[in-house]
């Protein structure tokens, strides 16, 4: 029950973290896409966001046509050679991020 409990929580934070949609013209709470986008959440440093999102450039309007938004999450955390740190880190970058859908 426990982890259960912890899912619900961990769901519900990231349902209110902002979003910058439209080039950063709007900031909405991630929940707002309920049943009209499924969000997908990319995390890693800002070199491997950039490049997994010029990837999937050619694919954009097909996403969008299907509602899928792509949210990049760029975290320092990602550069961390431990696994423990870099899990430690991912966890309190997690807990103040904001995100912006492209």
């Amino acid at each position: 029950m426990h982890a259960f409990v912890q899912k619900q929580h961990i769901q519900a934070v990231i349902a209110t973290r902002q979003v910058s949609v439209s080039g950063g013209h709007r900031v909405l709470p991630l929940a707002s896409f309920r049943g009209s986008t499924r969000p997908v959440l990319l995390a890693g440093s800002r070199a491997w966001l950039q490049k997994a999102l010029a990837s999937a450039e050619p694919y954009r309007s097909e996403l969008r046509d299907r509602g899928v938004s792509l949210v990049p999450l760029p975290s320092a955390a990602a550069e961390a050679d431990d696994p423990t740190e870099k899990l430690r880190a991912l966890k309190r970058e997690f807990q103040c991020v904001s995100m912006t859908i492209s």
